[in-house]
């Protein structure tokens, strides 16, 4: 028999309603299906809320407008996100508003998910999901989006995986949003980050680039100094100093970039 059938992903106890074409399959993130398998109710539920359960008085989740969709908006601050659960997603298949099919979801399937997932804004409520799964691959794919929100950035940006914080400082989001703190922290944090954010050292909207660039060349890295020196928007004034440096791949950059 051929089935009618809607694929979708679930996570429990957190409450949102956001959707992409994937493949050509709709997949949707959606709240914890209730225990007797009915439309999904409320959240958050009122335990002591003065709506009538005409099927019993100690039903843990309430019905809501008689059993219909309700539908409520995911939390902006990640901090509530966080709060309301362990995320767990699911791929559910429903046949006609029948659930037919549930099985977890593995965190390379989420990682895909994540990668091939809409770049635009309309996408944070799951953005801000999958930014909290346990799986640093999953949060890898998010990092990169440079249609985060400002809340997503506050999380990631204090990720303790370095491969995130790589990601994170491409995008365009961090670059026009990330204080010069931050940009400083990460510098000093890791060298790859420290050549990304060299070789792109104007793009920090928020930092003043003179301030990042005296703090590289007094990094000890020669690779950090070359993708610095590499960049055609480094200052005369510090391209001056770098074709002076002991190393001569670093000293050719500068050359290069004063005579181009």
């Amino acid at each position: 028999m051929e089935l009618n059938a809607d694929c979708k992903i679930i996570y429990s106890s957190l409450v949102a309603e956001c959707s992409a074409l994937i493949s050509g399959i709709d997949i949707r993130t959606t709240e914890q299906e209730a225990k007797d398998k009915r439309n999904r109710s409320a959240w958050p539920s009122d335990k002591n809320s003065d709506m009538e359960d005409s099927n019993s008085d100690d039903t843990e989740d309430e019905n809501v407008d008689g059993g219909e969709n309700y539908e409520v908006d995911l939390p902006n601050n990640p901090k509530e996100i966080y709060m309301s659960s362990n995320l767990v997603f699911k791929l559910v298949v429903e046949d006609g508003g029948k659930e037919v099919f549930s099985e977890p979801l593995s965190y390379e399937t989420i990682s895909n998910i994540a990668s091939s997932y809409d770049d635009s804004k309309d996408s944070n409520k799951f953005f801000a999901l999958a930014a909290r799964h346990p799986a640093s691959s999953v949060r890898e794919n998010i990092a990169y989006k440079d249609n985060i929100s400002k809340e997503i950035l506050s999380l990631l940006k204090a990720d303790k995986s370095l491969p995130v914080l790589r990601n994170l400082v491409r995008t365009v989001t961090f670059k026009k949003n990330a204080s010069e703190e931050d940009i400083e922290r990460l510098i000093r944090l890791d060298v790859e980050i420290a050549q990304n954010i060299a070789g792109d050292i104007d793009s920090y909207e928020q930092a003043d680039a003179g301030k990042l660039c005296a703090i590289i060349l007094s990094m000890e890295d020669p690779s950090i100094l070359a993708s610095l020196a590499g960049n055609y928007n480094t200052p005369k004034k510090v391209l001056k100093e770098l074709v002076n440096n002991p190393d001569p791949y670093v000293a050719l950059q500068a050359k290069n970039q004063l005579e181009s």
